[in-house]
């Protein structure tokens, strides 16, 4: 299954609208899981990827201006996200993230709830939440600490350092770099970062066996992470990211 965020003009930032579009689109996956009967290759695995030559650049500040500014908003906007990400990791399917072009912010933490991510190597990973007087609200402090560790995490995260696909590979933030091509067409560019991933994921071998033996394995490896300690860590990251929300970009006049 491929999953596409798609607004291009905004670099495919996260609208109200959208969120809730993504977790319907992840209840709709949970349903299909649960009802196939195996055999079909496209329920084994999903592909998180971004439309016009870019993953995601986290949460519409400008629509966040508008609806979420307040204390309760960013309160409730950070339980929705944090329990679908949550979702997402959970599922039964092998998800991956196809980071094309760049993620920042919020998409980071989209990105770092998939159990794979592939970075195109002119990409570039940036938690800019800081800039804006932020923290992670997602579960991404928690998952990005986890995947590369409390020193690479600070830098990350209270640094606001960027990283490009070398340096995220280096440090278990991404697990494969896939060479950008570089046509004219962005649709193209799209379309030949979408073959690479999938050609990476069927080299793992995850197509070749039985689709509800796969989902059980998945399953196993989600029982094991996400036990009881890390609903505390994610809680307190909500608590956090409430203390500091909203961020100037939306406050100011």
């Amino acid at each position: 299954a491929i999953l596409t965020l798609h607004t291009p003009s905004r670099r495919n930032a996260l609208t109200p609208s959208m969120m809730i579009d993504l977790a319907t689109h992840i209840q709709d996956l949970e349903n299909i899981c649960i009802k196939e009967n195996g055999g079909k290759k496209e329920f084994v695995a999903l592909l998180l990827r971004g439309e016009g030559g870019y993953f995601c650049s986290g949460a519409d500040l400008l629509l966040a201006r508008q609806r979420l500014a307040s204390p309760e908003g960013g309160a409730a906007m950070s339980l929705f996200m944090s329990h679908w990400t949550t979702r997402l990791r959970r599922l039964p399917l092998i998800s991956v993230a196809g980071i094309n072009g760049g993620v920042v912010g919020g998409g980071t933490e989209l990105a770092s709830a998939c159990d794979h991510r592939l970075m195109e190597d002119k990409a570039v990973w940036r938690c800019v939440h800081v800039s804006h007087g932020l923290v992670p609200g997602w579960g991404g402090g928690v998952r990005m600490t986890r995947l590369v560790g409390r020193s690479a995490a600070l830098k990350l995260l209270a640094g606001g350092l960027g990283v490009d696909a070398k340096e995220a590979f280096g440090m278990g933030l991404v697990d494969g770099i896939v060479n950008a091509t570089n046509s004219s067409e962005t649709l193209a560019d799209d379309e030949n970062f979408t073959d690479e991933c999938l050609c990476w994921i069927e080299k793992q071998g995850y197509f070749q066996w039985d689709t509800k033996a796969v989902q059980a394995a998945k399953q196993v490896v989600s029982s094991a992470a996400c036990d009881d300690k890390e609903e505390i860590a994610l809680q307190r990251e909500r608590n956090i990211f409430c203390k500091v929300w909203p961020p100037r970009a939306i406050t100011k006049n």
